[in-house]
């Protein structure tokens, strides 16, 4: 028997029917003030590949996820590092910890396609997002994790696309070059060691850059774990949204987790630490 659950929270049902169109007023606030706020050509498409589904607004069909990855590319054109990612030069690589349903993925890989994009998460969510992303980047180069030969993984790397790889490779990561991690409420979730080893290895690796949507203070540790103790050992960090912010419905309302204040912080590594 067939079991299925939404992974971000986003569900087609919340876009249809009477409640429908409270929704709608409100995420076309929240999408005039990120526009207006913004550049309104990071507002990628909602593509209707596998099920896409929302609202339209600004000539896009955009849901709930829609907004909160135009948020997060937004934030990186705010600190003038997207435009690193778009030039022509060395290929980049950016490490996207968990990759979700590979929604993120697929508004930076659309706004910047000259670079590597690595997935490491849960194997069996790569049912999802691998499948996603090879169906709208039909002529993607994609690549897999093989246990079985696991040097092979980092060969030539700037032929691939997107690759994917369990969260147990982590600690042995050697990417040819590693210039930007992106967190989207996932190392939350994990155990402070948990959390430590992933920062360890991006600065290891000597990436520059650091974003994560993380908890503020000390959250309720039934939902979430402290993430800037272990940012903070390795990076400097810079908000770059407040928690007031946040709460507009439009970046982080998560399932279980909507009374924990948030803010993103992006990390610029340490010199010296």
């Amino acid at each position: 028997r067939l079991r299925s659950k939404d992974i971000s929270g986003v569900r087609r049902s919340q876009y249809t029917g009477e409640r429908a169109e409270l929704l709608k007023v409100r995420f076309e606030k929240g999408l005039q003030r990120l526009v207006d706020k913004g550049d309104p050509d990071l507002l990628i498409d909602e593509p209707a590949a596998l099920g896409g589904f929302g609202f339209r607004g600004f000539n896009k069909a955009y849901n709930e996820d829609t907004l909160r990855f135009f948020r997060m590319t937004s934030l990186l054109q705010d600190a003038a590092l997207l435009k690193d990612f778009r030039l022509p030069g060395r290929r980049k690589t950016v490490w996207e910890i968990g990759g979700g349903w590979g929604g993120l993925a697929f508004q930076f890989k659309t706004l910047c396609p000259d670079v590597t994009y690595l997935i490491t998460g849960q194997a069996e969510l790569f049912l999802v997002s691998a499948v996603y992303l090879r169906t709208v980047f039909p002529g993607a180069r994609v690549r897999f994790y093989d246990p079985a030969d696991p040097d092979a993984f980092w060969r030539d790397w700037d032929q691939v696309d997107f690759a994917f790889a369990p969260e147990c490779i982590v600690a042995g990561m050697r990417p040819p070059s590693l210039d930007l991690v992106l967190d989207m409420a996932t190392l939350e979730r994990m155990t402070p060691s948990r959390i430590v080893r992933h920062v360890e290895v991006a600065y290891r690796q000597e990436c520059r850059y650091f974003l994560s949507a993380c908890p503020v203070g000390e959250p309720d540790p039934a939902f979430a774990v402290p993430v800037n103790p272990a940012l903070e050992a390795r990076y400097w960090l810079h908000p770059v949204s407040t928690p007031a912010g946040l709460h507009k419905r439009l970046a982080l309302p998560l399932p279980g987790r909507d009374a924990i204040d948030r803010t993103y912080r992006l990390g610029c590594r340490r010199l010296r630490v």
